[in-house]
């Protein structure tokens, strides 16, 4: 079982573009593997976030956006131990520039993101995009981070609550 409910309002001028966003969702999974000893498992889900955002056009050529959200999962799992509601919180920066003569893009963002027990993540990237002819090429350059899934901290017997997020550079 799945339900979904997104809502967005978003406004404009001139020189700025902006919105909010929310979404409500829901998940239900009923889980059977008689290959493990008929393991049986109800996994529930409920999840909020709301994010705001706006967009400035500094010149014809350059603008500078700003996100921010927050996110609270609550779930439940017959095969789950101690599992806490969880919060994160983010803030996400980015200037974007285009050449004038050159058919080529620039965007340098920052994203900060939270939970509610683990440190603060420092996310930053820088991307170019140059478009000859017909063809187009991009390259990125970014920290990620993954933060461990439900499964991974909390399944009965296995989990392990104390997993620190990956995080590398790509």
């Amino acid at each position: 079982i799945l339900s979904r409910m997104l809502l967005r309002w978003q406004w404009q001028t001139t020189k700025w573009v902006g919105g909010v966003r929310t979404a409500f969702l829901t998940d239900a999974l009923h889980y059977t593997d008689p290959a493990s000893g008929g393991l049986d498992n109800q996994t529930r889900s409920r999840q909020a976030d709301i994010q705001t955002w706006a967009t400035r056009s500094l010149t014809r050529n350059q603008t500078i956006s700003a996100e921010v959200g927050y996110r609270i999962i609550h779930g439940s799992s017959d095969h789950y131990t101690n599992l806490p509601d969880e919060s994160r919180t983010f803030l996400h920066l980015r200037y974007n520039w285009s050449s004038t003569a050159l058919p080529l893009k620039i965007w340098v963002s920052h994203r900060s993101e939270q939970a509610a027990r683990e440190t603060a993540w420092s996310i930053p990237s820088l991307g170019v995009e140059l478009t000859y002819d017909a063809f187009q090429f991009r390259g990125h350059l970014s920290r990620h981070n993954r933060w461990a899934a439900w499964d991974d901290r909390y399944w009965v017997p296995g989990g392990n609550p104390d997993i620190r997020p990956e995080n590398g550079w790509a």
